[in-house]
């Protein structure tokens, strides 16, 4: 989703698994949880958007497949790790896409500027999931 550089790449069994962090070249911050394996990058590794940084999975304190993805302002500190929801940004805002139940998004990596409409949300869950589409041959 970003061009930046892994800065965090660890296993929490108790809580996001497999997890990495990834700082962006603006001081963005997006973290990456419950991965089916450990990321195959290593941390300093320089990444571009689209480039592969591991598979959705379960691990940890999980239910069930999906991509667990918080994101945070890093450019005056490092991952704060259980904030205040004041501290986290709004991946939907970031990914352009609409923050309602039950719908589904394929994101192509170009960040489009929040809407007057969708700043009026503000009941957002810190936590999305979106179903990823298994069958390529429907893309």
């Amino acid at each position: 989703m970003c061009n930046g550089t892994l800065i965090t790449k660890e296993y929490d069994a108790d809580g996001f698994g497999n997890y990495i962090i990834i700082k962006a070249d603006d001081g963005t911050g997006f973290l990456y949880a419950h991965m089916a394996d450990p990321s195959p990058l290593s941390v300093g590794d320089n990444v571009k958007i689209g480039d592969y940084v591991g598979w959705e999975g379960t691990t940890g304190s999980s239910t069930g497949i999906h991509l667990h993805l918080e994101m945070q302002d890093l450019s005056n500190r490092g991952w704060i790790f259980g904030a205040d929801l004041s501290q986290y940004l709004n991946p939907a805002d970031f990914m352009g896409i609409p923050n309602e139940a039950n719908i589904s998004c394929i994101y192509n990596g170009t960040p489009i500027p929040p809407t007057p409409q969708s700043r009026k949300k503000n009941k957002f869950k810190w936590v999305l999931y979106l179903r990823k589409i298994r069958n390529r041959n429907k893309l």
